[in-house]
């Protein structure tokens, strides 16, 4: 079974433009239902480090409980590399559309082992390698 977890996009609110881990454990407590609490990313039980933010004001990506080849996770958002056997290296993003996790190029969706796959960054972070596989 695959492990639940989030991270977030902050788009407006005190730390904007800036890739979070949703911390399940804490939130609720000042601003009430609805909001959540986030974490910097690489950051764990640090207190004084954690927030809340409105869902409003954040873009949630799913882990989808798959690592590419290096072992790092892949979450919705993510922008991966398919490198072996492939004449080609195709840029692929990862998106959720019910009930399933969508791996696809800029042509077809894919239907790849992951362990042939590397993250190289995510649509918000790095809009930019989107913008050069066009």
């Amino acid at each position: 079974m695959r492990e639940i977890k989030f991270r977030a996009w902050i788009v407006r609110g005190d730390y904007p433009h800036k890739m979070w881990r949703f911390d399940v454990r804490w939130g609720n407590y000042k601003h009430g239902d609805g909001w959540i609490g986030m974490l910097p990313w690489g950051w764990y039980e640090d207190e004084r480090l954690r927030f809340q933010v409105d869902p409003e004001d954040c873009e949630l990506m799913q882990f989808t409980g798959l690592l590419d080849k290096q072992g790092k996770e892949i979450y919705e958002g993510d922008i991966l590399k398919l490198k072996d056997g492939f004449p080609f290296e195709p840029i692929i993003t990862v998106s959720y559309e019910a009930p399933k996790f969508i791996f696809r190029s800029n042509t077809h969706e894919l239907y790849q082992e992951t362990s042939a796959m590397e993250v190289i960054g995510n649509i918000y972070e790095n809009p930019e390698l989107l913008e050069a596989n066009q």
